[in-house]
């Protein structure tokens, strides 16, 4: 048996004011007596100076009837016999760079998988499953029930531990969205120390189960690194090594600038401190920082980011059609767009060319977007039939990380045909066909969008000037 409506259970506190009421109406019958002299030298009785509460019939009724009440606004409902109760299970899956360590073999975040995977495995008819991904920008991979334990757990394998920062109470407001009121809800957490522990409660509407992996092994971290331009000319770098060990740690940071080595300093850092550096130089394209040691984690003892470019971006739109990558190209900063209507061997040459429902023979020189390649075209073969899928499922490369093309309706596309092997799919949908590609055309470096930007409602998501800055940088950098 099962209550379908606990909170009715409340009606118990009626229990103790019955009682009560009854002590309160017990009273002594009244006598009138000519003095009281008489009874003032009389010593009470210690059994009588405390006032019982008098087991009569009517107080038994009261009860009863109380709890009768109580378990009826508690809805009890009795399950037939061996029937399961459908279950709800939101999992939280961190995949912050510190799950990569390998104090657990094989390590912390494949632990995690495989814990995850085996609570799909004991999925049974009724149940679902919702999959969210725990780091700077949470987000929810998807949702499903039996029918789709292979895609979830074709999800779940994908996942790949990158980046710094894990936003927990934004993870946990996305498992709480998720909530069934119909089936017994349970949140798994799966992170592991290197978590920050929460300054307040945490907000879950349902039963939270939360699971550690790893130790506080010795690891020392690049947390932060980043550069900025100055008036001057030059470029500021800042960069942050935390220690998340118990002990005092000393390491080496080395500052590479275009390989060569800059700068190094050597850092002694307190039990979870930090240590702070910055430096200014006057010029290069990529700037990598190393910490020399081992500890359990060498993932994320190395960093690097591109410098900012000198100069713009030249890229020229071809496209026979208005179209609106015209309108998020002139937006995105750091771009010298320009706009032709067909492809010109004698134009002037450019760093990025993008080719909209076009495919020219031969292709213009440099990087190449290729967006909804046109049928008949032996280099991009296309499908004979359409598909209309709606959701993407995770992006498959961190260049494409953290954007969220599940609202996108994608207008009865023709997805590519064949073996591709110099494109690799880095956003799929949820049907496992590729959106987005990423790799060569001919020897040329490209990124493919397998789909017509104008049929689709991409324009009027946030996802549209993200995915267009991110194919532009890996075609860049």
């Amino acid at each position: 048996m099962t209550l379908l409506l606990p909170i009715g259970l409340l009606a118990l506190l009626a229990l103790p004011l019955i009682a009560i009421l009854h002590l309160v109406r017990q009273r002594r019958t009244r006598v009138k007596v000519p003095t009281t002299a008489l009874w003032q030298a009389l010593r009470i009785p210690p059994e009588r100076r405390q006032r019982t509460l008098p087991l009569t019939l009517l107080l038994l009724l009261h009860l009863l009837v109380a709890l009768c009440l109580a378990l009826a606004l508690a809805n009890p409902a009795l399950l037939p016999w061996g029937q399961h109760t459908p279950t709800h299970t939101v999992i939280v899956l961190d995949t912050t760079t510190s799950m990569a360590a390998t104090d657990e073999e094989p390590s912390r975040f494949a632990r995690s998988q495989a814990a995850a995977i085996a609570l799909l495995d004991d999925l049974v008819e009724g149940d679902s499953v919702a999959l969210v991904e725990l780091n700077a920008t949470p987000r929810l991979l998807a949702i499903g029930g039996v029918a789709d334990r292979g895609r979830l757990t074709a999800i779940v394998r994908d996942l790949a531990p990158a980046g710094n920062g894990a936003d927990l109470a934004a993870a946990l407001h996305i498992a709480n969205s998720t909530l069934a009121s119909e089936q017994e809800n349970q949140v798994v957490v799966m992170t592991d120390v290197a978590l920050s522990t929460p300054a307040g409660p945490l907000a879950v509407a349902a039963k939270l189960d939360w699971r550690t992996f790893g130790s506080t092994a010795e690891n020392a971290a690049v947390v932060a690194f980043a550069a900025r331009r100055l008036p001057s000319g030059e470029t500021a770098l800042y960069a942050r090594v935390a220690n998340f060990a118990p002990n005092l740690t000393v390491r080496s940071l080395q500052l590479l600038i275009d390989g060569q080595l800059y700068a190094e300093d050597t850092l002694r850092i307190p039990a979870g401190g930090s240590e702070e550096r910055v430096w200014r130089i006057e010029a290069g394209a990529r700037a990598e920082l190393r910490l020399i040691g081992a500890d359990a984690l060498e993932l994320d003892d190395r960093a690097s980011l591109p410098l900012e470019r000198s100069r713009s971006v030249r890229v020229r739109l071809i496209s026979a059609d208005e179209t609106a990558l015209e309108r998020v190209l002139a937006a995105l900063p750091g771009l010298d767009v320009t706009v032709a209507s067909q492809f010109n061997p004698a134009a002037a040459p450019v760093d990025v060319t993008v080719l909209n429902g076009v495919l020219p023979d031969p292709l213009p020189p440099g990087a190449l977007l290729v967006v909804n390649p046109p049928p008949g075209d032996p280099r991009l073969p296309l499908a004979a039939t359409t598909l209309g899928e709606r959701a993407s499922s995770a992006p498959l490369d961190p260049a494409f990380a953290g954007i969220d093309l599940s609202s996108v309706q994608w207008g009865g596309r023709r997805p590519l045909a064949g073996e591709l092997p110099a494109l690799q799919p880095v956003i799929t949908t949820d049907q496992s066909a590729a959106l987005v590609l990423r790799g060569t055309l001919g020897d040329q470096p490209a990124v493919i969008w397998s789909f017509d930007v104008d049929a689709s409602n991409l324009p009027a998501k946030l996802g549209f000037p993200l995915l267009a800055a991110a194919s532009l940088d890996v075609l860049t950098t």
